[in-house]
């Protein structure tokens, strides 16, 4: 049973948290008991001393008692225990770091191998960024001089390019040498670095400062780059301060490291300068295992013959020694031991380390334990000298702690009793230790009488010592972490790495998220009557759930009645606490008890008593649990609840309503204004519900979470709440014009919803009846006046409401007006009927006198959003509750359902709509004909021939003749192009979309046989209740083009669509287009393509959730420490930082911009809006707060401002700084530019004439001037001066309140509307053959990863002014890539056997003559610029080498590789007509085409990226999609995405792989050979005898400059495989290259669609090349160049560039789809990842350079984050949210950012 928080007086807190590592010593001291037992519990199931349950860790039962404490079950907070190793094991969680450490140490002088004066700049720098001095430390250079890669060459000499021999440096001038580079790199004599570095080894031991800053992320950022880069800087091979050779270290696991044997070559030079690497036992004082270990050392060196399974029971994967394969290859003469991998012990690694650490503890101090101002080892205050020397042992265990019992508690089913899986390891390690200890104390060998079996025995005994010492470290690896026990150790238990680890781990689970009390949760269902901020609560539920109540004389009466009533009628109570803290349970007291209970609720006897204990333990009277029962009761009605619906992607899925018990009820019930809040419907969601436990909570919830503050969503500040669907459709019909209500209906209609018996509305007694309509026959009302007096009920004692609103509804769907002829008593009449004026909605002084009620009323600046602006969230809410009973009532009136006669059509639609879809394959024919280049007149008609004829028009030899044609033309582009498809589909899309929309035209509305409003689907759609015209169109109409992911229906290998077409059929139907509808039904071809694309959408529905899932946590972990303070700058918490001076660059808060800038609308209410403001009390606030003179100087500098812009002086306007640059926002009058320039036009215009006149203005102000003081400062609303007041005032009271946690709300607000978006989008850029990723795919590289290189980069080239589409077709020839194929008219290929080939089989062999015939020079395109001579250059060089590897490639693929001989290019023989040309013949020069041969080598790499596309097989048929699927699982990409930025943190970090494994199974070493072979001619059998011959291969070719034809035969072995020759000399002319600007791929010419912004003409590009469109500045506009990769302009333009990019593209990855997000979160998110100067993504690699450990670790990877605070001893200051959630304090957001002190 939970008490009330505030019984318990807060007297201290965590201030912050220190990681570190205990020692050996320190776990000994915190340890009560050393666990020696494996056996747990003894017969009597009883816990034995000294095991795992021993009862000195605290109780196991709630029984027993703590035989340390002497506490119960529920006092003893536990106790640790601990079990002595016999000998020490590594520790997995930093082993790596440990590795990295061992690898970088000389293995002779134990030194870092770096040389010791570059370590010196490295310590420096790190020294300068641990005390915050960021800009001293960048000046330090460091690793840009190769010092040590200078040293090693001076020492070293062979390892050096251009380096001297050993041989010829004497060791003595060696170290001159070395000392002569240490001291010009470090800038200091020998000496004075010496004293530098002692010094800095007392100072970093001395007593820490009595301050330090915190370290920033800034800070940390360039920690970890400089550690990196020490690590990454760090000499492998050799030590550059000894000149040793250092042999190379490999890891097996966690659990082993060996030492490979150096190359005889090395060890000759190290015995040259006196060097011979041993063990560091050997020269170290040794205990008993350490003699043991080199006993097993020396066993193993001695025993070289010994196979792998010898020594680990025959399980070859626990190898001590290599097999053959890891054999370094040594000279013959070389001992056969050396050449066997050494294993290295823990304690001789261990040893190495401490000698290492002791040389190098002033850098490696620096590294680690950096930050912490509490060291673990010896820091601090009062810490003796050298304490840090004893860091090393934090990677090496000798005493494992064992936690307390209640950790481990075990569990009992019966008699049995199961442990604690933990137990299971700890009983493994005990196991193993006591094997290990009985060994050592009483060996075999010693046994053993016979002296010849003493070394047999000895060696088995070293054997089983190992064994058991492996086993020993598999077992601790395996409770630390289970992924590292080994094959060795079972890995059946769960690590406490594993533990802490994912969204099952401790920190996710269980302090993040928690399991939570005094909840409910249900299935929702519907129910209009409650109100808006009400949530109907089942009995089951109000019984359960209770409230502490304390009691008080005021309360005691119905107190008092709960308890009688007891715990199980409705409203009761549960329990009682008395001031001692008992609780009394009711459910089980008779009503007698009861009722003695309840009289004692007041007595002071329990309070006298807890004053008497209080007194006796020295606290105060109370006890310190305040005074006075508390009874548990029931829920009742007007209780908070907080109510919530999973997944809860915004703020508002969080909010309070008000509870309502419903007697009878057995579900949840919610009002339907709150669907669009929660997104929930009534199909099954269940929600949940929380009643907190205390009146601050209760308080918060009232005032500040409640549904009626929830009115505006913060994503892009619009109404969220209101009605709906049936309510949408009466209220339509209520206000049409024609609806007239009797006296009776329009009193109950309004009685229904302003009744005062409903809860919480106001008295209905006074309410104003108004008069009616129509008085004769019968006094009629209109709907509009039932809206009219509601409105005027919920507003009265204020000013009127005065509106004008758009609708819904069009305002031709109620009348169109025209003029009607008419005879009238014989004479000609006409009529002109009026438009209706219903397309509008005006309310006039509170009046509703046009417009209905439709779906546009609950929308942006809407009737409720009007109403909820100018009179309060509570009175809006109040509003729609009435709304909601009003139109629920008479829509049981009236009635509404949709009938088959509403969908059907007149005959006139019927015909009409035929002929229409008779010209769809025509349609369809003729696009497909302009598409293949052909012309077809005989389709067309019309005066200009661009109407297609309809199909039936036409006959049938002409159409298929027609059709037939087209057909084989399609065929053969589709084979020639890949890129042909999608160019296809877009001329067909474009022909066939106006097509299906007069198809639509002239159905809806016109043709409907039921007019609007009678027609009730029609109602239903166009009012937006439910559904669009597109529902409507497709049961009515047609279904229309079916795409998917942009495209039509896409074409098997054969060409076909379906198996029952033709194959590339250019006809509508065959490409998806379906003229069928739902009210006659589909055909099953179109039945079939409906459910591609209906199919296309449940994927995405599916598989979107995941990843939009993951985005939204990303961008949520790294923005939440952001928040506003009271400065109304943007800081991170966790360092705090700077990230906006103002939020969203404003101030403004979404959710209060609304009206902000409709200043009609509030001049119009000026009235009102003048009592919301209060501008009197606001002149009173500024007089106190001292802020009137910066207010009158801010009010100076603005008249003056719109003086200028009145007067045209705009470049003195902008000129001048910004009032919001020094002046602070809470100052009335201190105000974004935009806004107030908005302001002063419309002050100055006045539009609307809603203002008075200026000069009536200075006439009231000449008055005021002579009145009083107080009259003087209240100025009239509408004047001029007064109204602009009005508004800056509204302007300071929407600014952003501190401590809002904008951070969340930016992640939240990109979150929420991506699960809108579809996943796989590529949108079609102004042009049907390029794609652009969208959709989620986007935001992730966008946000997410910050991807460096993006999947389809874009380039964005406005024209100069006067440039036309001819201007920007000659750029995009200029700009795009211009390939072989495309100046090819023919090409030929002939086959014929020769013999006597070179490299032919058996002096036979294949020859394929190919011939290529190009187009005339002349009808190149200009502005390319292209001559013959260039054409023949690619055919000579590029192409020919490229056809001779892709040869090789394919025969490689169909035979194996041994079976393929060698590849040659004949010499064809000279023939009357044939020369080959000179490089500089032709036009131009031969250094011309010297540079395009250049160009075109650098061009090579590019063709080896297509070759390996069609390698992979991506491109197998051209005419298919070139895009490759991408429905893979969410959880997949994300693994992905997680593996990338960990390979990534590693390099960052220095973690490089083993360097003796470079070319084996590399990644890239098998594509960078095929790569290879793409690019040179020479490549093994293409060229063996050319190259080497110097034979040009110009000369094998022949060229007919006349013919322009070029000539050459390719030679293949007579047993090669046979080749599609053609198809291969195809794509490889299609991917060679003449001319191309590099990174450019494509260019495509965009004209401007009616209505949008920008350049008539705009030209596209598939790749950026901002050089090359600097190079066009002719045609271009190089000021407005744009492009979509943010990396490539960070590169180009710089970081502000880049910001704005991120929210250019994020917008418009939005627009697409239609969704709107605020700017103001763009902008933040956007200066998050660009503030320190870059761009960081918001994943683990952003998160990285976060200041609070906390924060990371409770994102993901929770042990690497927890291991790496650790490590350098970081401090979490807990200042970020996360942090706090983790210690258990108030998340520093929010009311939680500013605290009440109050004098006690």
């Amino acid at each position: 049973m939970s008490a009330i928080p505030s019984r318990e007086v807060t007297t201290a807190q965590i201030s912050a948290i220190s990681f570190g590592f205990y020692s050996d010593e320190e776990i000994r001291k915190l340890s009560v008991k050393q666990i020696v037992s494996p056996i747990v519990f003894d017969n009597l199931r009883n816990a034995v001393p000294g095991g795992l349950y021993d009862p000195a860790m605290g109780p196991l039962e709630q029984q027993g008692q703590c035989t340390t404490c002497n506490q119960g079950y529920m006092s003893c907070p536990g106790h640790f225990g601990h079990i002595e190793l016999a000998v020490p094991v590594y520790n997995p969680l930093v082993f790596t770091t440990m590795y990295k450490l061992l690898r970088c140490t000389c293995l002779n002088c134990y030194k870092l191998k770096m040389l010791q004066a570059e370590v010196e700049q490295y310590r420096r720098k790190l020294e300068l960024l641990a005390e915050g001095k960021l800009v001293e430390a960048m000046r330090v250079v460091t690793g840009g001089s190769s010092a040590t890669a200078k040293a090693v060459g001076k020492i070293g000499g062979d390892d050096v390019e251009g380096g001297l021999d050993l041989m010829d440096i004497d060791p003595k001038e060696a170290g001159a040498e070395q000392a002569r580079l240490a001291a010009k790199l470090a800038g200091l004599g020998d000496t004075e670095a010496a004293e530098r570095r002692s010094s800095h080894a007392a100072a970093s031991t001395s007593a820490a400062p009595s301050h330090r800053d915190k370290m920033t992320s800034l800070s940390l950022e360039a920690v970890n780059e400089t550690i990196g880069e020490f690590f990454r800087r760090m000499p492998v091979q050799q030590c550059a301060n000894c000149g040793a050779h250092a042999p190379v270290l490999k890891r097996d696991g966690c659990n082993k490291i060996f030492q490979k044997p150096l190359d005889w070559k090395k060890v000759e030079k190290n015995r040259s300068k006196g060097i011979e690497i041993t063990s560091a036992l050997q020269t170290t004082s040794k205990n008993q295992v350490e003699d043991m270990e080199t006993q097993l050392a020396e066993q193993l060196a001695q025993d070289s013959s010994r196979q792998k399974e010898d020594l680990m029971d025959e399980d070859p994967n626990q190898a001590l020694v290599s097999t053959q394969s890891e054999v370094l290859k040594d000279a013959p003469e070389a001992p056969r031991n050396a050449q066997r991998p050494r294993f290295m012990t823990v304690s001789e690694v261990r040893a190495v380390m401490r000698r290492m650490w002791a040389q190098n503890s002033d850098a490696l101090s620096l590294m680690y334990a950096q930050d912490s101002r509490l060291r673990i080892f010896g820091f601090g205050g009062g810490a003796e000298v050298g304490a840090f020397a004893d860091a090393y042992n934090m990677f090496f265990l000798q005493v494992v702690p064992v936690a307390p019992n209640r950790v481990r508690p075990p569990s009992f089913l019966g008699e049995a009793a199961f442990e604690h899986p933990h137990n299971i390891a700890l009983t493994r390690i005990i196991n193993s230790n006591l094997e290990l200890v009985s060994r050592a104390t009483n060996p075999d060998a010693a046994k053993e009488a016979i002296p010849e079996n003493q070394a047999t025995v000895r060696q088995l005994d070293l054997k089983k010592s190992l064994d058991s010492w492996l086993a020993l470290q598999g077992h601790v690896n395996s409770l630390l972490d289970s992924t590292t026990a080994g094959p060795g150790a079972k890995g059946d238990v769960q690590g406490i790495r594993q533990q802490l680890e994912k969204k099952e781990g401790l920190f996710r689970k269980n302090m993040m998220g928690k399991r939570v009390n005094f909840a409910a949760r249900s299935v929702i269902s519907p129910d209009p009557y409650l109100a808006a901020g009400e949530i109907g609560v089942p009995p089951y539920f109000a019984v359960r759930l209770s409230f502490p109540e304390r009691v008080t004389p005021w309360n005691v009466a119905e107190l008092r009645e709960m308890v009688i009533r007891g715990a199980h009628e409705h409203p009761g109570a549960v329990a009682v606490e008395d001031e001692l803290g008992r609780v009394i349970l009711l459910h089980k007291l008779p009503l007698n008890r009861r009722e003695a209970v309840a009289k004692l609720l007041l007595s002071r006897q329990g309070v006298e008593e807890a004053g008497a204990r209080g007194r006796k333990l020295g606290s105060p009277v109370s006890g310190g649990r305040g005074a006075g029962k508390i009874v548990y009761r029931h829920l009742r009605d007007g209780d908070l609840l907080l109510t919530n619906r999973q997944p809860t992607l915004h703020k508002p899925g969080l909010m309070a309503h008000r509870a309502r018990v419903l007697k009878g009820e057995r579900v949840i019930r919610m009002h339907y204004a709150n669907c669009a809040t929660f997104n929930a419907d009534f199909d099954g969601d269940e929600i949940n519900l929380h009643l907190p436990q205390d009146n601050h909570g209760r308080a918060e919830g009232y005032g500040i979470v409640h549904a009626d503050e929830q009115y505006i969503v913060p994503t892009d500040g619009k109404p969220v709440r209101g009605l709906i669907q049936d309510h949408v459709v009466a209220g339509v019909k209520l206000t049409k014009r024609d609806t007239f209500l009797t006296r009776s209906d329009f009193m109950q209609l309004v009685y229904a919803c302003c009744s005062p018996a409903r809860p919480g509305l106001k008295d209905a007694g006074d309410l104003q009846v108004p008069l009616p309509t129509i008085w004769k026959p019968q006094p009629l009302w209109t709907g509009k006046q039932v809206i009219s007096t509601v409105l005027a009920h919920f507003t009265r004692g204020m000013p009127a409401l005065t509106l004008r609103a758009g609708t819904k509804v069009p305002a031709d769907f109620w009348g169109k007006g025209g003029t009607v002829h008419y005879s009238l008593h014989g004479r000609e009449v006409e009529f002109t009927f009026p438009k209706s004026g219903d397309g509008e909605m005006l309310v006039l002084n509170g009046e509703l006198v046009t417009g209905v009620l439709d779906k546009a009323v609950y929308g942006k600046f809407g009737l409720v959003h009007a109403v909820q602006d100018l009179y309060g969230n509570a009175t809006a809410g109040s509003f729609i509750s009435a709304l909601s009973r009003l139109l629920t009532y008479y829509l049981q009136m009236e009635g509404f359902t949709c009938g088959y006669d509403d969908l059907l059509l007149v005959k006139r639609a019927e015909r009409a709509r035929s002929a229409l879809l008779d010209t769809a394959e025509t349609a369809a024919l003729a696009a497909s004909a302009r598409f293949v280049g052909e012309e077809v007149p005989q389709l067309m008609q019309g005066a200009d021939g661009a109407k297609p004829k309809p199909q039936s028009d036409i006959s049938a030899e002409v159409w298929e003749g027609t059709r037939g044609a087209i057909q084989k033309a399609l065929a053969q582009r589709y084979r020639q192009s890949k890129e042909a498809g999608a160019g296809h589909d877009a001329v067909a899309t474009a022909a066939l979309h106006p097509l299906g929309s007069d198809v639509v035209k002239v159905c809806l509305p016109d043709g409907q046989q039921k007019p609007f409003p009678l027609n009730c689907l029609s109602l239903m759609t166009v009012s937006g209740a439910k559904g669009s015209n597109v529902n409507f169109s497709q049961i009515s109409a047609l279904l229309g083009q079916q795409e998917l992911e942009g495209r039509r229906v896409p074409r098997m290998a054969s060409g076909k669509t379906l198996p029952c077409f033709a194959p590339f059929d250019p006809g509508a139907r065959s490409g998806g287009f379906i003229g069928d509808r739902f009210l006659t039904g589909l055909r099953p071809q179109e039945y079939y393509f409906h459910c591609m694309a209906g199919r296309e959408g449940l994927v995405d529905t599916t598989v979107k959730t995941s990843r939009s899932g993951y985005l939204q946590r990303c961008l949520i972990k790294n923005l939440e420490p952001l928040r506003v303070h009271y400065d109304h700058t943007v800081r991170d918490d966790c360092d705090g930082s700077i990230v906006q001076f103002a939020y969203g660059e404003d101030g403004v808060d979404v959710t209060a911009r609304s009206f902000m800038r409709e200043f009609g609308f509030l001049s119009r209410n000026a009235e009102r809006f003048a009592q919301q403001v209060d501008p009197a009390g606001a002149e009173r606030a500024s007089a106190v707060s001292g802020l009137a003179d910066i207010e009158q100087q801010a009010l100076r500098r603005n008249r003056q401002r719109q003086r200028r812009l009145e007067k045209g002086q705009l470049d003195k306007a902008a000129r001048e700084a910004p009032l919001t640059a020094d002046l602070p926002l809470t100052a009335l009058g201190v105000a974004s530019e935009a806004f107030q320039d908005a302001l002063g036009t419309y002050v100055r215009t006045n539009p609307e004439g809603t203002l008075q006149s200026t000069a009536s203005s200075a006439k009231k102000r000449k008055k005021a001037a002579a009145a009083d003081a107080a009259a003087a400062s209240e100025q009239a609303p509408r004047s001029a001066e007064g109204f602009a007041r009005l508004m800056e005032l509204k302007f300071l009271r929407a600014l952003a309140a501190p401590g809002e946690a904008v951070g969340v709300l930016a992640g939240q607000s990109i979150g929420e509307p991506s699960t809108q978006m579809t996943l796989n989008t590529f949108h079609m850029a102004g042009r049907g053959e390029a794609n652009v990723t969208l959709g989620i795919p986007r935001l992730r590289e966008l946000l997410m990863t910050a991807a460096q290189s993006i999947k389809t980069p874009i380039m964005t080239l406005p024209l100069l002014p006067g440039r036309d589409k001819a201007d920007a077709a000659a750029l995009a020839n200029r700009l795009r890539r211009l390939r072989l194929a495309e100046v090819v008219e023919d090409i030929e290929v002939e086959e014929r056997y020769v013999l006597g080939g070179d490299g032919s089989s058996g002096g036979r062999g294949r020859e394929y003559k190919v011939a290529m015939r190009f187009a005339d020079p002349a009808k190149f395109p200009p502005e390319a610029n292209i001559t013959y001579e260039e054409v023949v250059e690619a055919f000579q060089e590029p192409f020919l080498n490229r056809l001779v590897a892709t040869l090789k490639k394919e025969m490689k693929k169909l035979s194996p590789a041994d079976a393929v001989g060698s590849i040659s290019i004949a010499k064809l023989g000279a023939e009357e007509g044939f020369s080959a040309p000179s490089p500089g013949s032709g036009d131009g020069n031969g250094e011309e085409a010297a540079a395009a041969r250049k160009s075109e080598k650098e061009d090579e790499n590019e063709n080896a990226e297509l070759d390996e596309e069609n390698v992979e097989g991506k491109l197998a048929w051209q005419g298919g999609r070139s895009e490759e699927a991408t429905y893979e699982a969410g959880d997949a990409e994300d693994v992905a995405a997680s593996a990338a930025a960990q390979a990534q943190a590693a390099r960052q970090a220095g973690e490089v792989e083993d360097e003796d494994e470079e070319g084996e199974g590399s990644p890239g070493a098998e594509e960078a050979g095929a790569g290879a072979v793409a690019q040179t001619y020479g490549a093994d059998a293409a060229g063996k005898g050319e190259k080497k011959k110097g034979v040009d291969v110009r000369t094998l070719s022949r060229v007919n400059i006349k013919e322009r034809t070029c000539e050459a035969a390719v030679t293949v072995p007579l047993d090669a495989p046979k080749l599609l020759m053609l198809k291969l000399v195809e794509q490889v002319a299609a991917d060679t290259l003449l001319r191309a600007t590099d990174g450019i791929d494509r260019c495509y010419v965009v004209e401007k669609k009616p209505g949008e912004k920008g350049p008539a003409v705009t030209v596209q590009t598939d790749g950026i090349n901002f050089e090359g469109a600097w190079a066009n500045s002719d045609l271009v506009d190089v000021t407005a160049v744009t492009a979509n990769d943010v990396g490539a302009v960070l590169r180009t333009f710089g970081v502000e560039a880049a910001r704005a990019t991120v929210v250019a593209e994020v917008s418009g990855v939005f627009g697409a789809y239609g969704i709107g997000v605020d700017p103001r979160h763009l902008s933040l998110i956007s200066d998050h990842m660009t503030h320190q100067g870059g761009y960081q993504p918001l994943n683990r690699m952003g998160i990285e350079g976060s200041a609070s450990p906390f924060l990371k670790v409770t994102f993901e990877t929770a042990a690497h984050f927890l291991t790496d605070a650790t490590l350098k001893g970081s401090t979490d200051d807990l200042a970020s949210p996360a942090s706090r959630i983790v210690a258990g304090r108030v998340v520093g957001v929010g009311t939680g950012s500013c605290e009440l002190i109050q004098s006690i």
